[in-house]
């Protein structure tokens, strides 16, 4: 309630504006690529966000965070670096699991990352959570309005591939 996050410019990158002093600070930047869903950690300590490299494949980093100062790329941690479209990070309620959507193994599904509590490197191999079967589907990019998550749950909308074909003369 203090800080406005936003996303601006080109390349797209991320600043917060503090509503009290009216300053604005630059938190994530890229001088060549856009940077894409920025989103904090609980704690307010890490960032996570996808990387989009022009038409290559996006890739999935945490960073610290630190207003005014953007962590230089040699300071990102890779999350996810698999070919493919891989975007919408959220938390875990404690950090220790970053959850996003990919399409690397085909559809896109909801994978997760666990965290080392205090370096934020990943541990272990991802794994899929979830992957929507018959008519339902994750847009590839998400959705606008999610996924939302809050302790205990995640709220991730589908989208129901269905149509009606119609002939008239």
């Amino acid at each position: 309630g203090k800080r406005i996050v936003y996303r601006t410019g080109v390349p797209m990158h991320f600043e917060t504006f503090d509503i009290a002093s009216g300053v604005k600070a630059a938190i994530l930047s890229h001088p060549r690529y856009h940077v894409h869903a920025g989103k904090y950690s609980p704690d307010m300590r890490w960032i996570a966000f996808h990387l989009a490299p022009g038409d290559g494949p996006s890739h999935m980093f945490i960073v610290p965070a630190r207003d005014g100062n953007p962590p230089p790329e040699p300071e990102w941690i890779p999350v996810y670096t698999r070919p493919g479209y891989n975007n919408r990070p959220f938390w875990s309620a404690d950090g220790n699991t970053l959850y996003f959507l990919s399409d690397s193994e085909g559809a896109v599904a909801l994978f997760a990352q666990r965290l080392d509590p205090a370096t934020k490197r990943p541990r272990g191999d991802p794994f899929q959570v979830f992957r929507p079967a018959g008519q339902y589907f994750f847009g590839l990019a998400g959705h606008y309005l999610g996924p939302a998550e809050g302790p205990g749950y995640a709220v991730i909308p589908l989208t129901r591939n269905q149509a009606n074909v119609w002939l008239a003369e």
